[in-house]
């Protein structure tokens, strides 16, 4: 087959099934696809584009062929948030995160499918000549507090190997030199690190989330997972003292590589995908609104800002869809006036226009409150709740209790976080449960019932321990007689590499809890937290001292 393959890494194993790739790289921003198979008289059986992860890659002329179009989300729990338009534009939208595909099919995606990332074949380096017994390899940063925080507890603790802005040659060089090689997740994903460090022979012990990870590599056999820095610290220090249990697991985690998670079996897995892959990519009117929809989202993002009047003129000169409607609000808040937003949305309120349909009320609604018109602002919720049935009351008249009812509408549509993005709500209008509370929260700051419903929210989202342990502090200032949230607040701390505070917290909790006399409930509590034991274990050991 000819496949047209726009930044994929697998064009080596695609070629090596015998197939013809035309690898093409077109600049960063919008580009037209077109023009550069035209150029090499190339025409595609297949299109494949790979997420790019510097520079963004726009195709905007994807409707133009009718072959199978396929694209590859590495970064899926980070970029969500523009792939669910721009992936509207495919046949096809893979993930290399197992539980995304989910969130993308219930974000309107009709095609999602699993392809992890990939590892590579590597020499084995014997267990006893590795001069290394615990490294990591990865950037460290002022926005990555948990990383650092990791690096700190590993060197301090084990004499890690740290390196990061390495090449990837000095990389494999070095995890083949090193036993042990714990991994950090940015948001509970499946990263680089889990393939790369396995490939080269390391025990790689993985933070446990529910993601698929345990399909890949079978836990305590080919790898091992942790939950927090406690029992992060527990492993790391059994399989040093067990040296051959490890050089085991790490050996069984390299065959695994080699058996099931090369680039060519990637390759393998990716065309059977696209040969049975019904044809859903969006046409004619339905793509030019796809596009529209992932211009603004860029722009909104302040990730590639256009001018926004042509896509909105474009989004005027077509018949109406309701997601077209929803974007064109959006533009139309962004660009113009409060006359130019109300000459739009009070037609659809008076009309009954998509009455029904979340994202054109959500957008009338918020734009409506943005500019101070509450009453208005109200009028789209309750058509909103009156339409669609929903058990919801939504309160009093105000941007507080408007935007909590919307928060709450679109918590059980599952539109809770769009991760990855910045959201300003000075600026933008919201889109997801998060954001909502964010706005209410820009009208009464240190609302604590409003600080509580945002801590519950980043409680539903691994990867967010850090936002959490802000708000758990926060309420934790309030009620200092709740030993429970000292739980919280002990668990999240750990869970983020802060083994000292978590610690600290876990004796206030539990000396708060003994005077209440409930300490048996406090040890049932901290069971039922830290399924892994040490959280109670430490506390036992901590009492026995006494």
């Amino acid at each position: 087959m000819n496949i047209a393959c726009i930044d994929c890494s697998l064009v080596p194993a695609l070629e090596s099934l015998g197939h013809t790739c035309l690898a093409l790289h077109p600049p960063s921003g919008y580009s037209r696809l077109s023009p550069l198979l035209e150029q090499a008289d190339f025409k595609p059986d297949i299109i494949v584009q790979q997420e790019t992860l510097g520079p963004r890659k726009i195709l905007i002329d994807l409707d133009a062929w009718s072959c199978c179009k396929a694209f590859w989300s590495i970064d899926t729990h980070l970029n969500a948030f523009w792939q669910v338009a721009y992936g509207r534009l495919f046949d096809l939208v893979l993930t290399t995160q197992k539980d995304w595909v989910d969130k993308l099919k219930l974000q309107g995606l009709p095609h999602v499918a699993w392809l992890p990332w990939y590892g590579f074949e590597h020499s084995w380096t014997p267990w006893e000549r590795r001069a290394h017994e615990v490294c990591f390899v990865g950037r460290v940063t002022g926005h990555r507090m948990p990383r650092k925080n990791l690096v700190d507890f590993l060197c301090s603790t084990f004499n890690a190997m740290f390196e990061q802005n390495i090449s990837f040659a000095a990389m494999k060089s070095l995890y083949a030199d090193s036993r042990i090689a714990p991994n950090e997740s940015i948001m509970a994903e499946v990263n680089f690190r889990s393939f790369e460090a396995a490939s080269c022979g390391c025990l790689v012990i993985n933070q446990r989330f529910d993601n698929g990870l345990e399909e890949l590599f079978e836990p305590g056999r080919e790898m091992d997972t942790f939950d927090h820095v406690l029992e992060l610290e527990s492993k790391i220090a059994y399989y040093r003292k067990n040296t051959q249990q490890a050089r085991m697991v790490a050996l069984a985690g390299r065959e695994r590589v080699l058996d099931e998670h090369l680039p060519v079996h990637r390759a393998k897995r990716l065309l059977a995908l696209c040969e049975s892959s019904p044809p859903t990519a969006s046409r004619g009117i339905d793509s030019i609104v796809a596009l529209a929809m992932t211009q603004w989202i860029f722009h909104d993002a302040d990730r590639i800002v256009i001018d926004l009047i042509p896509v909105r003129d474009i989004l005027l000169s077509i018949p109406c869809t309701p997601d077209g409607l929803a974007t064109l609000i959006r533009i139309v808040h962004a660009t113009g006036s409060w006359e130019n937003l109300r000459d739009l949305i009070l037609p659809i309120l008076q009309q009954g226009q998509y009455a029904h349909h979340l994202g054109v009320n959500l957008s009338a609604s918020m734009a409506a409150l943005h500019y101070g018109q509450t009453a208005l602002a109200k009028q789209f919720l309750l058509r909103h709740i009156v339409t669609c049935r929903l058990r919801e009351n939504p309160g009093d008249s105000d941007p507080v209790s408007i935007s909590r009812s919307w928060s709450r509408i679109l918590l059980k549509e599952k539109r809770i976080f769009r991760i990855g993005l910045s959201f300003n709500p000075k600026k933008s209008l919201p889109e997801t449960a998060l954001e909502c509370l964010l706005v209410a929260e820009s009208h009464d700051p240190d609302n604590p019932e409003l600080v509580r419903e945002i801590s519950g929210l980043f409680g539903l989202q691994r990867g967010l321990e850090g936002s959490r342990l802000r708000t758990l502090s926060f309420l934790s200032l309030r009620a200092r007689n709740d030993w429970r949230m000292g739980c919280e607040l002990a668990l999240n701390n750990l869970r983020v590499f802060r083994k000292r505070q978590g610690l600290e917290e876990l004796v206030v909790a539990h000396d708060l809890a003994v005077s209440q006399g409930q300490r048996d409930r406090f040890m049932r509590t901290i069971k039922r937290m830290d399924p892994s034991g040490m959280m109670e274990l430490w506390v036992s050991s901590m009492a026995a001292k006494f």
